[in-house]
């Protein structure tokens, strides 16, 4: 299911979420899908295109019908949350866990 989602890419950064670590949960029960993310920032002024993107990718998936999204921001996302060879490339080295 993650692997759908990683054609939602965030705009501003140009990365999907899922490798920014915005998607906290995916929980499946057909035909229902439950999706946790966060975004960048509270103020994220894209929150509601990623939102219905990641939607819009979900329910072309066969068997599902209803998905919900809920939009948290505890625990704060930072950069640690990226996908260690994409914040690399992004940072360098310097944010190693």
């Amino acid at each position: 299911m993650a692997e759908c989602l990683k054609y939602v890419i965030d705009p501003e950064v140009g990365i999907n979420i899922v490798d920014l670590g915005l998607v906290y949960d995916i929980q499946l029960d057909l035909p229902r899908v439950s999706l946790v993310l966060s975004m960048t920032t509270p103020a994220c002024p894209l929150s509601g295109h990623i939102s219905n993107h990641a939607r819009a990718v979900l329910e072309r998936v066969r068997g599902i019908e209803d998905v919900d999204i809920d939009i948290i921001w505890n625990p704060p996302w930072s950069p640690m949350m990226i996908e260690t060879d994409v914040r690399e490339r992004m940072f360098g080295r310097r944010f190693r866990r």
